[in-house]
């Protein structure tokens, strides 16, 4: 039988790429008091928010455990761009049934 061998650089690619991907911790978010309290305000009846999920951008937001709503930061998902052509930050709060629950401005430079 014939075998072919993968070249040794491309084995030491391989191994290093195994090595980021199971030993190396994921980039975890860590939810700020400020946020916390902005998130609050979103969703008023909440009794749980956990930090930013690693698969997709968005705070899970509970009441003891119902689900009430998801919080999110534009910035994560789109620049939005004011006048000034610089962005505009927010941060969203959406219900589990995608109604709006507020709005807060967390960053925004205008001329």
């Amino acid at each position: 039988a014939r075998f072919s061998r993968v070249p040794v650089p491309m084995a030491g690619r391989i191994v290093l790429l195994l090595a980021c991907l199971f030993l190396v911790p994921p980039v975890h978010a860590e939810l700020s008091d400020s946020k916390r309290a902005l998130i609050q305000e979103l969703f008023p009846s909440a009794t749980v928010i956990e930090d930013k999920l690693p698969d997709f951008p968005v705070y899970p937001v509970y009441q003891l455990q119902e689900l009430l709503g998801y919080a999110y930061e534009t910035a994560d998902h789109s620049r939005l761009q004011g006048f000034a052509g610089k962005p505009i930050s927010m941060l969203i709060g959406l219900d589990s049934k995608g109604r709006f629950t507020g709005i807060k401005v967390l960053n925004h430079h205008e001329p």
